[in-house]
């Protein structure tokens, strides 16, 4: 037997007690804004409001946020996440990915999780920093690339994306740079690219 509980106009339907969200019955979906829930769990809300909240009972207006963990396998916590950080603007929150740990261990915790990147309250997004000061701002180490274009293609001989810079209202007008194969077969020439012959 269902249950379907309406209050204030909003519906909360839960399954069958025999049910369940890890059961193998087809009706064991959990509905919050719909008495036909078609996935483990589903909300309908309307787009102008948060269809889900997780909030930090704190009195902290810079905490971070509880994490959204999404995970998989034998380890509880062998997944992803994501959540907000308090970001150097007070009150406000950078949106910070996680992925993987740096130790080998039987039962990694979720605090073990490691950023991987974040987008700050300003709208800059950091790869390797937790204080992007750019659109887009990737620290590395200087022995190794901090970001990689790759032509997918069988031959060693290719020429490689282009690394493409432009301005103003025409798509394309700026300038390039990328590499083009040498006549030393599967090395490359780095090419540099900019105004074109035509009027356009």
């Amino acid at each position: 037997m269902s249950f379907t509980l309406i209050t204030n106009a909003q519906i909360l339907y839960l399954p069958n007690g025999e049910g369940g969200i890890g059961n193998s019955n087809t009706n064991s979906n959990i509905g919050i804004g719909t008495d036909s829930p078609e996935k483990k769990i589903q909300i309908n809300a309307v787009n102008t409001d948060a269809g889900l909240r997780l909030h930090a009972l704190t009195s902290n207006n810079n905490t971070n946020t509880p994490y959204l963990l999404l995970t998989g396998g034998y380890k509880p916590n062998n997944g992803v996440a994501l959540r907000g950080v308090g970001d150097k603007v007070y009150g406000r929150k950078a949106l910070v990915f996680y992925s993987g740990w740096d130790e080998d261990t039987d039962d990694p915790q979720i605090t073990d999780l490691r950023e991987r990147m974040r987008i700050s309250s300003s709208g800059f997004i950091g790869i390797g920093t937790d204080s992007p000061e750019k659109k887009i701002q990737i620290n590395a180490v200087n022995t190794d690339a901090g970001l990689r274009l790759h032509a997918l293609t069988g031959d060693n001989n290719t020429n490689t994306p282009y690394l493409l810079l432009t301005g103003g209202y025409k798509p394309n007008n700026g300038v390039a740079l990328r590499g083009v194969g040498d006549k030393v077969d599967g090395r490359k020439a780095l090419v540099f690219y900019s105004g074109w012959d035509g009027e356009y």
